[in-house]
């Protein structure tokens, strides 16, 4: 049974079978979601298991959220067209096939392919949440749904970092790494029979031609965006990344000419102009935009700071990333009664909190160096999700706010595609920020002989491990003389823990600076609502 987008407001507040499909939904984004996340920590058994080399583990690492990123616009605009419904299921099927195909791979170019098929699937089930979300639900029982909406994503970001530690700790069955691709089966399956019984499907009532020609030169626009942007930085910004920035931008032209030709038409672009018309949808993309240049950089650079330096295990540095999580959730629980009171201020005082916890978290890195432990990093972190809590669950609202349901899912796919981006960029810009710092600190730290020149066995071998850093790899000294090898990276360890220490902190810096940023630009909109 299809139901028109303009149904009765009060049923679908107060039906069961609106908040059964809630939780349908939430089963399967948050499968998707995990898996944004499990892989990191189970690459290196990929790697000695299936004999990949660097360049095909790093595909394994980003294959799927480059898939993702380049198809969701286009998943969002086939469940506005088709059904939303129908568009998850079809993604969770996909979902679900692809997740088997991954976790019996024989070799790696296999698994980067189901990979790719698993982003894909993705990109279609993702975009009908939230779409569905707003077309389910209204007034505060909308609001009470983005806030369960929120804390799934959120407990889908920790369990991602988590989850794949328990797994590979367990080797369920044997299956090693192979279990976090297969436990997807099962869920999927779920979600699939649950939306069959209880989601209701919603489209626009008088759906019009799609926009294929539109869809296909967007993924094309985004891909040379996107995969140059993820695969360029750890591959050394190759001619070929460089040349497919260029090309985004002719692709951009055309897309543009494209979508003119199909307004002239009569027709319905594939990006409604109507989004772009919505201040307030302008203005959530800005905060998107910067909000999201600082955390994804911040938590790598984290986690391979407590491996590197601090001596953390794998698992060890994902549980000290629970707190975030846990607080992520239980804050999620009350923005409700804080944003009817503060509106739009709650996104300024999470921003706040946040910069208070970066400024604590700095403090403990600064004083306790390579000898921090888990207790003194639960305080700062448990400050970090709250804040992150009081900023992202209102901002997924205040985007959707004034946005036509019929075009809720393309709206949701903007704002996703928007958002991985720009953690994309975060990654980016955060490491070549610590790259520079870190060299700085490294070139002072450096220890000299008697005549005040550095000892040339341990710069090239400090050197070298500040490179190997953004890799996860201690540093070693393996062209070292043998008779010198263990002090000559003693030292070499020792300079260059202080110039990761020093670095890392210092790239707390740019991350304030985005959190100023989205504060700013969220205060000056709720002052003039309030004027």
């Amino acid at each position: 049974m299809t139901t028109a987008e303009t149904g009765s407001t009060a049923q679908q507040q107060t039906s069961t079978r609106a908040w059964l499909g809630l939780a349908v939904l939430l089963t399967g984004t948050f499968v998707a979601q995990v898996d944004f996340f499990i892989v990191n920590v189970a690459i290196p058994s990929v790697q000695a298991d299936l004999g990949a080399t660097l360049s095909q583990v790093q595909l394994i690492a980003v294959s799927y959220g480059a898939a993702y990123a380049v198809a969701v616009i286009t998943g969002g605009r086939l469940g506005d067209l088709y059904g939303r419904r129908r568009i998850f299921m079809i993604g969770v099927t996909g979902f679900a096939v692809a997740s088997l195909l991954c976790g019996t791979a024989t070799d790696a170019w296999v698994l980067i392919g189901a990979r790719v098929v698993q982003g894909a699937a993705a990109a279609l089930l993702m975009p009908q949440a939230i779409g569905s979300l707003h077309a389910m639900f209204a007034g505060q029982a909308r609001e009470r749904a983005f806030a369960v909406f929120g804390v799934s994503m959120g407990m889908a970001w920790v369990s991602g970092i988590v989850l794949g530690g328990l797994l590979l700790s367990a080797d369920i069955a044997g299956l090693g790494w192979r279990a976090i691709f297969l436990i997807n089966v099962p869920l999927a399956a779920v979600a699939l029979t649950g939306a069959a019984l209880t989601l209701t499907e919603s489209r626009r009532p008088a759906a019009p031609r799609p926009d294929l020609l539109g869809m296909a030169t967007l993924a094309v626009l985004l891909g040379l965006l996107i995969v140059p942007l993820i695969l360029g930085r750890q591959a050394g910004w190759p001619a070929w990344s460089i040349a497919g920035f260029a090309l985004s931008a002719v692709a951009t032209v055309v897309f543009v000419a494209v979508e003119r030709r199909v307004l002239r038409r009569g027709d319905d672009p594939v990006l409604s102009p109507d989004l772009f018309r919505d201040r307030t949808f302008r203005l959530g993309l800005t905060v998107i935009v910067v909000f999201f240049l600082g955390p994804p950089g911040f938590f790598l650079l984290t986690t391979l700071y407590l491996q590197v330096v601090a001596g953390f295990t794998a698992l060890q540095a994902s549980l000290s990333l629970l707190p975030f999580g846990v607080t992520f959730v239980l804050t999620s629980q009350f923005i409700n009664p804080i944003k009817r009171r503060l509106g739009d201020w709650t996104i300024v005082l999470g921003c706040g909190v946040m910069a208070v916890a970066l400024a604590g978290l700095a403090t403990v890195v600064h004083t306790t160096g390579e000898q921090i432990t888990l207790a003194a990093l639960v305080l700062p972190v448990l400050l970090l999700g709250t804040g992150q809590a009081l900023v992202t669950t209102p901002l997924y609202e205040m985007l959707l706010r004034n946005v036509r349901r019929e075009i809720a899912s393309t709206a949701s796919a903007v704002f996703t595609t928007v958002q991985l981006v720009a953690q994309s960029l975060s990654v980016v810009i955060v490491t070549i920020i610590f790259a520079a710092l870190a060299q700085a600190r490294l070139d002072q730290a450096l220890p000299a002989d008697g005549d005040g020149t550095t000892r040339p066995a341990v710069a090239a071998c400090a050197n070298e491990g500040l490179t190997d850093f953004t890799a996860g790899t201690r540093v070693s000294c393996p062209d070292a003389p043998p008779t010198t090898r263990a002090a000559v990276e003693a030292e070499a360890r020792t300079v260059t823990a202080v110039a990761a220490r020093q670095a890392y902190v210092g790239t707390f810096a740019f991350n304030l600076l985005v959190l100023v940023v989205s504060g700013v630009v969220v205060a000056r909109r709720a002052r003039r609502a309030s004027d």
